[in-house]
């Protein structure tokens, strides 16, 4: 029973670190999610040990949990990395579009 808790507090964690229901460095108290979730103490932490392995959280010790924030220069890598798979999807998928695509896109950008 203890592992299916762990693992329902992991994925709600996740859902609402990926979808904006924590800010990036918020602060996530063992004591607080423990009352939230009404499970122990150690079944956040496993949870938060798996979040912390997924990249999602960061665990300093005496301090705690707090969401993963992104520095200015991992962004920016990120968004070079997107720019250049997006160049490469439109050289992929124009040449397979058809008119009424094009009159979509045109519809859709205006």
């Amino acid at each position: 029973m203890a592992a299916t808790q762990t693992t329902q507090v992991y994925q709600d964690l996740k859902h609402k670190i990926l979808h904006s229901g924590y800010a990036p460095s918020e602060s996530l108290p063992e004591a607080d999610l423990a009352t939230t979730y009404s499970v122990s103490r150690n079944t956040i932490k496993k949870a938060l040990l798996m979040l912390e392995n997924d990249g999602l959280v960061v665990i300093e010790p005496n301090k705690g949990a707090k969401v993963r924030s992104y520095s200015k220069t991992e962004v920016l890598e990120y968004l070079e990395i997107r720019e250049v798979l997006e160049e490469r999807l439109m050289k992929l998928a124009v040449p397979a579009m058809t008119a009424d695509d094009f009159e979509k896109l045109d519809r859709i950008t205006a």
